[in-house]
């Protein structure tokens, strides 16, 4: 687990009857600003979390959310997954695509060329110095506002989803969940 709880540990934060919310902000690529969204039940499962996860649902989150000084436990993870799409993409519109009938002549000036597979690799990486999201790599940075509020404790010791998106168009670039972060009981969290 990684802590911070120092006063300039201002976060944007959000809470429903079902869960807490924590957005922390990276630094802006092409003046586009890129956050963490974690979406932390107050339950062991992780029911409100996902049930969250559709536009409107994001939206009110987003809305809701304040800067508040923040007493954060957070783990560091590694999540690598691979998924098989061509079943997928097919069921979607595409058979063509994986048959000799594709039309990909825009590629190498012959109609020879169709998908065999489709194969989509993840990796997400949060440490106490930055988060690697696939081939994205992405550096955080805290906003230096001060408002008056009291501190939140959010530890993120049991199942919660997490989004790496574009907050101000909502653009969602990676979409995780975390199943069993854990931290031994004698175990000092690593002070970021």
């Amino acid at each position: 687990m990684m802590y911070r709880g120092e006063r300039d540990t201002i976060l944007g934060y959000g809470e429903t009857d079902e869960l807490q919310v924590l957005e922390m902000p990276y630094s802006r690529g092409e003046n586009k600003p890129v956050s963490m969204l974690v979406l932390l039940p107050k339950s062991d499962t992780l029911a409100a979390a996902e049930s969250a996860l559709h536009p409107d649902g994001l939206a009110r989150i987003r809305s809701s959310l304040g800067y508040r000084h923040v007493d954060l436990y957070f783990p560091k993870f590694t999540l690598d997954t691979s998924y098989e799409l061509s079943g997928t993409l097919s069921t979607m519109g595409m058979p063509k695509a994986f048959s000799s009938g594709a039309n990909f002549s825009g590629m190498d000036g012959t109609e020879n060329l169709y998908l065999d597979e489709v194969l989509h690799t993840a990796h997400a990486e949060v440490t106490e110095k930055s988060t690697y999201a696939a081939a994205t790599s992405v550096w955080a940075r805290v906003a230096g506002i001060e408002p008056a509020y009291t501190s939140v404790h959010f530890r993120a010791d049991h199942p919660f989803v997490f989004l790496i998106w574009e907050g101000e168009t909502g653009n969602i670039h990676f979409m995780g969940r975390v199943l069993s972060p854990s931290q031994e009981e004698n175990e000092e969290p690593v002070r970021i």
